[in-house]
C-alpha cells in the first residue's frame, strides 16, 4: 500500500495516535487555531470593552499575530528560540496597545514548552530571562498616565507566567520519572534473561558433565574387562565369555 494511502487510513482509524506521532502537525494545527482566535478577537471586540486608548488593528498587529502563533508551531523544534521570538513579537504588541485578544496566550505557550523540554537549569535562565523585558513592559504601562494599567495586572501575570513555568517543569519531572521508571523494568527484564540464560547453562553443564562421567565409567569397565578377557582367553576361556 503506498505511504499517502496508509498515513490516511491512520488518519481515518487511529486519529489520537496519528496526532500523537506527529506532534508538528499538532503544533501547526495549534497555532493556527490560536491565530484564528486571536485574529477574531482583534476584529470583534467591541470599543467599549477596548477602551479609547488602544489602538486600531492594522496590518502590523496582524503580523505580530502571526509570528506568535507561528512560534507554537516551531515550539517542540526550537523551544529556546520559539520563546524568544514570541517575547519579541509581543512586546510592541503591548507597546503599540492593541487589544489583547489572545495574544498573551504563545508567550504562555513557550514559556510551557522550554520548561517542559529543556533540562531545569537552562529553563529556569531562559524562562526568567524572557519574563524580565514583559514585566518592565508591564510596569511601565503601571506608571505610564497613558496607559492606567493596575497594579494588580502585574502581580497577576507575573504569577500566570510562574505557573506556565512550573507546570512545565514538573510535566517534565514526571516524563523523566515514567522513563526511568521504564528504564529500571526494562533492566529488570534484562537481568531476569540473564539469570535464566545462566541458568539454563548452568543446567546444560551439570547435564554434560554427569553425561561424561556415565559415559568415562562405562569406558574404563569396558576397557578393564576387555583387558581381563585377554588375559584369561587361554587359560579360562568361560571367564572370557563372562568378561566379554
Amino acid at each position: 500500500m503506498p505511504t499517502s494511502s496508509r498515513s490516511v487510513d491512520g488518519v481515518l482509524h487511529q486519529p489520537i495516535q496519528w496526532l500523537k506521532d506527529r506532534p508538528t502537525v499538532v503544533d501547526g494545527l495549534l497555532g493556527g487555531l490560536l491565530a484564528t482566535i486571536t485574529i477574531v478577537g482583534l476584529l470583534t471586540v467591541s470599543e467599549e470593552i477596548a477602551g479609547e486608548s488602544n489602538r486600531e488593528p492594522d496590518w502590523f498587529a496582524f503580523v505580530g499575530i502571526a509570528v506568535l502563533c507561528a512560534t507554537v508551531a516551531a515550539r517542540r523544534i526550537r523551544p529556546v528560540v520559539a520563546l524568544w521570538v514570541s517575547v519579541a513579537a509581543i512586546i510592541p504588541y503591548w507597546i503599540l496597545d492593541y487589544v489583547d485578544s489572545g495574544a498573551n496566550v504563545p508567550v504562555l505557550v513557550n514559556l510551557y514548552t522550554v520548561a517542559a523540554h529543556v533540562d531545569r537549569p537552562r529553563s529556569l535562565r531562559h524562562g526568567i530571562a524572557a519574563c524580565v523585558p514583559l514585566i518592565v513592559v508591564m510596569i511601565i504601562g503601571v506608571v505610564a498616565d497613558e496607559e492606567d494599567l493596575p497594579p494588580v495586572a502585574v502581580v497577576g501575570n507575573a504569577v500566570i507566567f510562574a505557573t506556565a513555568w512550573l507546570i512545565g517543569d514538573t510535566f517534565r519531572n514526571r516524563r523523566a520519572y515514567l522513563a526511568e521508571v521504564k528504564a529500571r523494568a526494562e533492566q529488570a527484564e534484562r537481568d531476569r534473561e540473564a539469570a535464566a540464560d545462566r541458568a539454563a547453562h548452568e543446567e546444560r553443564t551439570r547435564i554434560a558433565r554427569e553425561l561424561h562421567d556415565v559415559v568415562a565409567h562405562s569406558v574404563s569397565v569396558m576397557v578393564v574387562q576387555a583387558g581381563a578377557a585377554r588375559r584369561v582367553l587361554d587359560r579360562h576361556p568361560e571367564q572370557t565369555a563372562e568378561s566379554l
